[in-house]
């Protein structure tokens, strides 16, 4: 955190979003922007989460998060020059954001989310495999298949609190995302295009 209070989060966006955001001052979450159609419940349950831990979306903003880094890896920021990236048109968008209006999450443990899986304790001694393992032999003596997403009751309602530990974020982890409702272009304070991205006009965020 800064000494104003700010942090600082970085955003890859297409060449066609940046354009967006400066031209519309602002960029907020889009539903179409879900690349695949079964992801949907676990952005809803996002938004709803964001909803509670810090408020429900401006007035004339779905209920979609917008996405960004916190702390990608162990290095803390986005390498515009990471392969990941290259020739695909993208930005590397640097700009703070109030922490009272971001809710950090786990990348890796969004994954459970996405994909509807029970998410144990982590950061116990094992690494929560002893609770995952208990939670698939409940299933087994019930005669439910691990497949068979969404679970009967009380099982999916088991699932879907285990969540929650999507946001157990502790200090010195990396692969930290941050969902939020709306990026403003005045906040923007760098901007790096990716690898093979021309930057056909460099617009100043500083």
């Amino acid at each position: 955190m800064q000494a104003d209070g700010k942090i600082k989060l970085q955003i890859v966006l297409s060449s066609e979003a940046r354009q967006a955001l400066y031209d519309e001052g602002r960029i907020v979450g889009d539903k179409s922007r879900i690349t695949f159609e079964d992801f949907e419940p676990a952005y809803k349950w996002m938004a709803d989460q964001m909803a509670g831990k810090i408020a429900p979306p401006p007035a004339g903003v779905e209920a979609w998060p917008v996405w960004a880094w916190f702390k990608k890896d162990e290095t803390g920021i986005v390498d515009p020059n990471d392969e990941e990236y290259e020739d695909q048109g993208l930005w590397v968008l640097t700009f703070e954001a109030d922490p009272e209006q971001v809710v950090m999450s786990d990348f890796g443990d969004w994954h459970h989310v996405l994909n509807g899986w029970y998410l144990a304790d982590r950061h116990t001694a094992d690494e929560g495999l002893a609770e995952d393992e208990a939670f698939s032999k409940e299933l087994e003596s019930a005669g439910i298949e691990w497949a068979d997403r969404p679970y009967p009751e009380p099982f999916w309602q088991r699932v879907t609190k285990s969540w929650e530990r999507v946001f157990d974020v502790r200090e010195g982890e990396h692969g930290v995302q941050a969902t939020f409702w709306v990026l403003n272009a005045s906040q923007v304070i760098k901007e790096e295009p990716c690898k093979g991205t021309v930057p056909e006009q460099t617009l100043k965020c500083a």
